[in-house]
């Protein structure tokens, strides 16, 4: 009963954080990552992206996740990178399956075939960003994620812009979310790029202190927005073309009616 599982309830203790399964054998497994049974179970999983699957994101899933009946797994992993900037910190995995695992992550739990493993590099779910730079390539995304040299804690490659360099290391801020919403309160030590690890799909839009400001694209996926020094209050909200004139033809029919 997984509503019983140690293991489960380990992980619905730390709600900011993203799980990601290893392998394919067994309900003990699988069961819990299941999309609709993780919102069940208040697991945070990776998987919630796959709603939609927006192509950003799938671009990446496709290179570095293996799939398998409609579900993503992550045993077959070639970039450590593309869990950290994702804010994977969990990786549940059969003993049998997770051995190639053990070298870079810590194990935080067993219970039988079962390994809990934490992964301590990942980054936070928000964060400012300093030392940024700039493509135009997506293969350059690959290239950073794919080369274990590059500490993605220290260096952070957004979309269409210009380099920035710094010394200093990201600084995670405080997000809440709600409906079509995200608000962050961000303390950065300088200009830089607030990053979320959620996806920069079409129809966001972003304010900082209530001025509005342009949705960034960081890593091939995510999404960001420049953000001065100091105190920011970022807000993300979900406002997709489509809905926008559906309101208008809502309100014209209102108007026109009355």
């Amino acid at each position: 009963d997984l509503a019983r599982n140690d293991l489960v309830q380990r992980l619905q203790a730390d709600p900011g954080s993203r799980l990601v399964g290893l392998g394919r054998g067994g309900l003990s497994l699988e069961t819990p990552l299941i999309p609709n049974l993780a919102t069940v179970h208040q697991l945070n999983d990776l998987r919630g992206y796959f709603v939609m699957l927006p192509q950003r994101f799938s671009t990446l899933a496709q290179r570095y996740l293996s799939r398998e009946r409609n579900y993503y797994f992550a045993d077959s992993v070639t970039s450590q990178n593309f869990l950290n900037i994702f804010g994977v910190k969990y990786l549940l995995c059969e003993r049998r399956t997770c051995g190639p695992y053990h070298n870079r992550f810590s194990v935080a739990q067993e219970r039988g075939d079962v390994v809990l493993l934490t992964n301590s590099t990942a980054l936070p779910t928000a964060y400012v960003a300093y030392n940024t730079q700039g493509y135009t390539d997506p293969s350059d995304v690959f290239s950073a994620l794919e080369d274990d040299r590059v500490d993605v804690s220290m260096v952070t490659l957004v979309e269409g812009v210009a380099s920035r360099r710094s010394t200093l290391p990201i600084s995670p801020a405080v997000v809440h979310w709600a409906v079509n919403t995200i608000t962050i309160s961000a303390n950065a030590t300088e200009a830089g790029v607030l990053v979320v690890s959620d996806n920069a799909y079409p129809g966001w839009r972003a304010s900082v202190n209530g001025v509005p400001g342009q949705v960034l694209t960081v890593w091939g996926s995510l999404k960001g927005v420049a953000v001065p020094a100091g105190q920011s209050t970022v807000v993300f909200t979900y406002r997709p073309r489509l809905f926008m004139v559906g309101m208008g033809v809502s309100f014209l029919a209102v108007v026109l009616l009355g």
